[in-house]
């Protein structure tokens, strides 16, 4: 594994914090990234106002910049593909100016994964480190797409997880499962409120560094 990991983007439509089940392990993860020393900024494409309960003490340690995330159920394509085009030149100037060199991406829905794809397309020295919480065919099953967009969208999913460096999963089973279907390196990771419930008592630290090696670049 590379140790030149010092500099990492976290894009997501939902910003580290207390009060999502996904942000609450971000924030964790963030928050241990930190202690190691690594360098986070944040893209975040999101709903405005954002509804999250961000920690001022951990965010004030992550330079962060915001979007309008484009809307889903678009009546008019091309204004949405706008609004993804210009998202993803913004991102592509803000990796450029910071220098950095992984992208940390909790994949979720549509518009994230047309700019995760957009950035990639142009910037080919990062390393992708890609997060999944559920089966992708859940949030197509829940948007009603039709068939021909499930599938384009599905195909696009499938295409980021095979080009991801690192895939972290949501369970031992979905672990497995990302390991034979997408042939990638990946872990499963796992949060709690107190961070010792969630790890072996004699390995404590170790193991969770183990869990995101991919991130801190151990």
């Amino acid at each position: 594994m590379s140790t030149s990991s010092h500099k990492i983007l976290l894009l997501t439509d939902v910003l580290p914090c207390d009060n999502y089940s996904g942000a609450l392990v971000s924030s964790q993860l963030c928050h241990f990234l930190l202690e190691e020393k690594r360098r986070i900024y944040c893209a975040c494409i999101h709903r405005l106002p954002s509804q999250e309960h961000v920690d001022p003490a951990l965010m004030k340690h992550i330079p962060t910049i915001e979007f309008t995330k484009p809307l889903e159920a678009y009546t008019d394509f091309a204004v949405y593909e706008s609004e993804i085009k210009t998202i993803v030149d913004q991102i592509i100037a803000y990796i450029k100016e910071n220098r950095i060199d992984t992208i940390w991406c909790p994949i979720q829905g549509e518009a994230l994964l047309f700019i995760l794809d957009g950035v990639l397309d142009q910037i080919k020295s990062v390393r992708l480190v890609t997060q999944i919480w559920d089966p992708f065919e859940w949030y197509l099953s829940e948007q009603k797409f039709p068939e021909e967009r499930n599938t384009i969208v599905l195909n696009l999913f499938n295409k980021i997880i095979k080009k991801s460096d690192y895939v972290l999963t949501a369970s031992r089973p979905m672990n497995e499962y990302y390991k034979k279907k997408y042939q990638v390196s990946c872990s499963p990771i796992f949060a709690s409120y107190k961070l010792l419930e969630a790890l072996p008592k004699k390995h404590d630290k170790k193991y969770y560094s183990c869990n995101i090696q991919a991130l801190h670049g151990a």
